[in-house]
């Protein structure tokens, strides 16, 4: 009885434990039948055996997937042109020029010549000719995210690149664009967002209107612009504003930029409206012969300008116009600024770090500093007659200019070729003033007797202690200044006595005498400017 019980039961035993592993080997065996799908390559070309003819049906055709990679070809190695309105409307498609390839939207100028919409994230366009659209951009990217505009060149449309809804991760790199009626890059007007964008390596050349624009109804967070060249546009060069409270602007970089003959400020970044507004760097960057300043920085917790040698130069304004809001960190370190109409306006910036920077030929002021409570400026150089480096720190404001026509020495003093020009903003103090000298500055002169002068109706005095040289360092200082004017440091001529040593002889003897002249202190002089013996 019990061995037949085992084998009625055994059937029953095998079929609820093997049906589960029977449908797992199906499963097993039908995933490796199907196997991987490959990105497919497709080309488009003038006729002969290519796959398609357009490259709007190339993208539309269903056998055109994610991945996949369309290739535009030339007509046999000589330039063509493919007339069309081109929609890149599914995900990670690159689409790709293989030698001379002109798309063109002449024939509906109202549309871009390229259209990345929403559905068209990812996509990588590469190496075309854009032109036609007159009313209208080169590239649209609208809603979508981490599209690739590579190696384009635009010319002749009403933008070049245009950035309309809600953007994120979009680079354009290794662009020409040529003589756009309006913008070359467009980055949004009311209601649009754009995050982490990347203009690099890009030339903009002859734009109808700023070059890179931004208006203030628009939201942009982290854009960095670099290596790129921006020539004689008709507005600004760049110009990223948040002047309506509700959008943001956060995080602008511009790197390596050169703007040349802008119809306006070269650069123009304005945090003013928002507190969540901040932060903004240029670095390695020239600005030459705009028609208003050479930048213009309104902005909120890090201001960064460093590394701009020959940087802001011959701007009919102010070569940097700055004003910082609630208090802003400031880094202004080895700039130049020059042959500007005025040089740097600072105003509500406290406690900013100056190092190493250049004001040179200015026309108006080289320095114009109001609403600070303190600066200091290190190694400031000033002048083109008189080159003057120097280090100061004050309080409550000031204007200061190099000196190119310097006032006549006064009677027993020498110049060494240092001259600055202080005035006050009402309440000024310069706390310490350095001015830095070189060993052939001093040749022949009372290095030891150098201090700190001042020339105010038309006399020279020197000013109260402490007030002095540091041999040393080559450096000669005054603390206190509350009496402004023209500063220079003057060497004392010596005051000298000859000294004769006895002699003895007969009366027509010839005798060779050795005479001395000393110091007040006794101390030999030679080869030194002194007072009349």
């Amino acid at each position: 009885m019990n061995k037949k019980r085992t084998e009625l039961n055994r059937p029953k035993f095998t079929k609820k434990y093997t049906l589960p592993f029977i449908l797992i080997t199906l499963a097993v065996i039908l995933s490796l039948s199907l196997g991987t799908v490959s990105a497919a390559d497709w080309t488009v070309g003038p006729g002969g055996t290519y796959n398609y003819t357009s490259i709007q049906d190339a993208i539309d055709n269903e056998s055109t997937i994610s991945g996949d990679t369309i290739s535009v070809y030339d007509n046999g190695g000589t330039p063509y042109t493919y007339n069309e309105n081109i929609v890149v409307n599914k995900a990670n498609l690159t689409v790709q020029s293989t030698g001379q390839v002109t798309v063109s939207g002449s024939s509906n100028p109202a549309n871009p010549v390229f259209t990345v919409n929403n559905q068209g994230a990812y996509a990588n366009i590469i190496g075309f000719i854009l032109s036609g659209a007159t009313n209208s951009a080169g590239v649209l990217v609208t809603g979508t995210n981490d599209v690739t505009l590579t190696n384009l060149t635009i010319n002749n449309c009403q933008q070049g690149v245009m950035m309309t809804g809600t953007n994120t991760n979009i680079t354009v790199d290794s662009a020409n664009i040529n003589s756009p009626n309006a913008q070359g890059v467009y980055l949004g007007g009311y209601g649009d967002y754009n995050k982490n964008i990347l203009i690099e390596n890009v030339n903009i050349t002859n734009s109808g209107a700023t070059a890179i624009f931004k208006g203030g109804e628009a939201a942009l967070e982290h854009i960095t612009i670099r290596n790129t060249q921006i020539t004689n546009p008709q507005g600004n060069g760049i110009y990223l504003t948040n002047h309506i409270y509700w959008h943001q602007l956060i995080d602008v970089i511009i790197d390596g930029v050169t703007i040349t003959g802008a119809q306006s400020d070269g650069i123009y970044v304005n945090m003013e409206s928002r507190d969540d507004s901040y932060d903004v760097t240029i670095n390695n960057t020239t600005v030459n012969g705009s028609t208003g300043n050479g930048a213009t920085i309104l902005g909120r917790r890090n201001i960064n300008i460093t590394n701009n040698n020959h940087s802001f130069k011959n701007n009919t304004g102010w070569g940097l116009y700055l004003i910082g809001y609630n208090n802003p960190t400031l880094n202004l370190n080895n700039n130049t600024i020059e042959n500007n109409g005025n040089g740097l306006w600072l105003q509500a910036i406290n406690g900013g770090n100056f190092h190493d920077n250049q004001l040179i030929n200015n026309t108006g002021d080289d320095l114009y500093a109001t609403g600070d409570t303190s600066n200091t400026f290190t190694r400031l150089l000033v002048g083109l007659a008189h080159p003057t480096l120097m280090t100061f720190d004050y309080v409550n404001g000031i204007i200061m200019n190099g000196v190119e026509n310097a006032p006549t020495d006064p009677a027993g003093w020498l110049n060494i070729g240092k001259y600055v020009d202080l005035m006050s903003q009402g309440s000024t103090v310069v706390n310490h003033l350095w001015v830095y000298y070189n060993p052939a500055d001093v040749v022949g002169k009372n290095e030891t007797g150098l201090k700190i002068c001042h020339y105010t109706g038309g006399a020279w005095s020197e000013l109260p202690q402490p007030n002095g040289v540091n041999t040393t360092e080559r450096y000669v200082y005054a603390d206190g200044i509350n009496s402004f004017s023209t500063f220079a440091p003057l060497a004392e001529k010596l005051s000298t006595t000859l000294e004769l040593p006895d002699v003895t002889g007969y009366r027509n003897e010839q005798k060779e005498i050795s005479a001395t002249l000393k110091d007040a202190n006794g101390n030999g002089v030679a080869n030194q400017d002194r007072k009349s013996v």
